[in-house]
C-alpha cells in the first residue's frame, strides 16, 4: 500500500506522468487489490472521488469486457472509456441495460468510433433515428455526423449553437427577471430592439422572410 501511495505521489499526481491507463490502472490495483476507499485514493490522487469513481468505472469495462473481446487492442482505447463515463446519457443507458456496455465495446472494436472525441457525439447520433440507422449500418463516422448535422445543425455550428441558447432563453420560465427588467428600462429594451433588427437583417440576407403574424397582431 505505501509503495501504490508513493507511485501515484511521483506519476499520477507529481510531475513525472504516466499515460492515462496506467494512472487508471494504478487506481483500479489501489481500489480493488489494496481494498483502498475512494475517498483515501482521491487525497492521494489530490483529485475528486467522482473522477476516481470515473477511472474505476471506465477501467473495469475496458479491461473486463472491451480486452476479453478484443485482446490485440488493449490499452490504447482507454481515451474511448474515459469518454463514456463522462456522459450522463449514456451512463444512464449503461445502468439501465446492461448488455449496451457490450455493444459499445463491439464499436469500439469495430472501428465505428475511430477517436475517442467521437464517443462524445454518441449520445446524440443515438437520438436521431437517420444518425443512429447509419452509425449501426457501421456508415463511416463522417457520413454519421452529416445525419447528425443534417438534424440538428448546432451540434457542428457556434452559431446554431447561439441560436438554440437564445431560443431556450427565451422559452424559459427562468427568465422573468429579465423580462420585468426590460419592460421599465429603456436601455435593456433598446438592446433587445437591436438585436431583433439585428436577426431581421440577417434572416433577409439568407432569404428568409421574417413572418408577419405577430407583428400585424400586435399592430390591431
Amino acid at each position: 500500500k505505501h509503495v501504490a501511495i508513493m507511485l501515484t505521489d511521483w506519476h499520477v499526481a507529481g510531475k513525472i506522468k504516466w499515460e492515462a491507463h496506467e494512472k487508471a490502472g494504478q487506481i483500479y490495483h489501489m481500489a480493488h487489490e489494496l481494498t483502498m476507499s475512494q475517498d483515501d485514493i482521491a487525497v492521494y490522487l489530490h483529485t475528486s472521488k467522482s473522477t476516481v469513481s470515473r477511472y474505476l468505472q471506465a477501467y473495469n469495462m475496458m479491461m473486463n469486457t472491451f480486452v476479453v473481446m478484443y485482446p490485440n487492442e488493449g490499452r490504447r482505447k482507454w481515451s474511448h472509456f474515459d469518454e463514456f463515463f463522462k456522459k450522463k446519457e449514456l451512463k444512464d443507458e449503461l445502468k439501465a441495460n446492461p448488455d449496451f456496455g457490450t455493444a459499445f465495446c463491439e464499436w469500439v472494436g469495430e472501428g465505428r468510433l475511430p477517436q475517442g472525441a467521437d464517443v462524445r457525439l454518441l449520445p446524440t447520433i443515438l437520438r436521431i433515428p437517420a444518425a443512429r440507422e447509419a452509425f449501426e449500418a457501421g456508415d463511416p463516422m463522417a457520413e454519421v455526423k452529416k445525419k447528425v448535422d443534417t438534424a440538428e445543425p448546432e451540434q457542428g455550428s457556434d452559431f446554431f449553437k447561439l441560436l438554440s441558447k437564445m431560443r431556450e432563453a427565451c422559452t424559459s420560465a427562468a427568465q422573468v427577471k429579465e423580462i420585468l427588467r426590460i419592460r421599465t428600462d429603456d436601455v435593456a429594451r433598446k438592446k433587445l430592439l437591436d438585436t431583433y433588427e439585428a436577426m431581421v437583417d440577417f434572416m433577409r440576407l439568407a432569404d428568409v422572410e421574417p413572418p408577419k403574424a405577430r407583428a400585424q397582431v400586435q399592430s390591431r
